[in-house]
């Protein structure tokens, strides 16, 4: 029996693109409160990952911004 196990990966990144990424999610997640746009699988479990690893204790409680629809009635 072979003592390897093989695991495929799901996706190819250059180093430069998920620091790219992780950027993002600081920027506009982190700071401004914004759930930025997840384009594929990778994408999505690279932001729940960097979630995961977030200093909520510092981080939280955020001040509510509400954002409206000028045009909407209320």
């Amino acid at each position: 029996m072979d003592a390897h196990l093989i695991v495929p990966h799901t996706a190819e990144a250059k180093v430069s693109e998920i620091l790219a990424l992780l950027q993002l999610y600081r920027n506009e997640y982190q700071d401004k409160g914004v759930i930025p746009a997840i384009r594929n699988s990778f994408e999505l479990n690279l932001f729940n990952t960097y979630r995961c690893y977030m200093d909520i204790t510092n981080h939280f409680p955020v001040k509510f911004t509400q954002h409206t629809d000028p045009a909407a009635p209320l």
